[in-house]
């Protein structure tokens, strides 16, 4: 089979694999919501829809600092967001009483838009800024009242490219963090762009490392537009730090995997 049908082949595996998990996940949210279990609802979906779709697409994640996804308070998790097979590191790293931001008009996709209301997911109005900050006002509260923890993709939108890097962040996860007083814990998923590349229809199957940092204190800063892009800053270098570190190990891997095949 030739790249471009494998392409195809496993990208049309994959979207059906999702498809299935997303009425799948809405049986899964009713259910747990009768038990009284609607707070780890995406966790026990998103874990189902990893071991499901993983060794159909031929990946396999491995995480590092497995141990900073334990935080007992409530935390905004961060991460960086190169393309929709995103989801399956969502998957494999999922905590349990932790939810997701979404934009809104996800809200009427059919099966999706449904299991992410039923799993309390926080739509988000991303052409109205102060809406957009009300909303994460009040999830902030929300997210204390519960004990909850909430992913967010730091970027906004999808960078899938050859290059190591990152667009810049958007500000929403860090007035969340400030406001609420919460620990922020990024992650980065290394880049696949060798392994998936929708523009050039590339999708093989590989093995990739998710890295988790340690938990970056929001206390002291305010909600003041100077305090909140020093913290973006500060998040967001530590994940160039870690994606770029990542990469070296890569190519060192490879290079040696070359000399041992001499």
């Amino acid at each position: 089979m030739n790249a471009t049908l494998r392409y195809y082949y496993r990208f049309t595996l994959y979207c059906t694999t999702l498809g299935l998990t997303s009425a799948w996940a809405v049986l899964v949210s009713i259910a747990l919501s009768i038990f009284g279990q609607n707070h780890s609802i995406q966790h026990y979906v998103a874990r189902s829809f990893y071991y499901f779709a993983s060794p159909i697409v031929g990946w396999k994640i491995k995480v590092e600092g497995e141990e900073y996804l334990k935080n007992e308070q409530s935390t905004v998790f961060v991460g960086n967001h190169q393309s929709m097979i995103d989801i399956l590191y969502l998957g494999r790293m999922f905590p349990k009483r932790c939810t997701v931001t979404a934009k809104k008009e996800l809200k009427w996709t059919p099966f999706l838009g449904q299991f992410m209301w039923l799993s309390n997911a926080i739509f988000i109005n991303r052409t109205n800024r102060a809406d957009a900050l009300k909303t994460f006002q009040k999830a902030a509260e929300d997210m204390k009242r519960r004990s909850m923890s909430i992913f967010i993709f730091a970027e906004g939108t999808r960078t899938n490219s050859a290059e190591i890097g990152m667009l810049p962040f958007k500000k929403g996860a860090f007035h969340l963090a400030v406001q609420g007083g919460f620990p922020i814990v990024p992650m980065v998923c290394e880049n696949y762009y060798s392994l998936y590349a929708a523009g050039i229809k590339r999708f093989e199957a590989g093995e990739l490392v998710l890295k988790v940092l340690p938990p970056v204190s929001t206390e002291g800063y305010t909600s003041s537009s100077e305090d909140i892009a020093k913290l973006s800053d500060k998040v967001r270098t530590a994940m160039l730090e870690a994606l770029e570190e990542l990469a070296e190990r890569r190519k060192a891997s490879t290079t040696q995997k070359r000399i041992n095949q001499q």
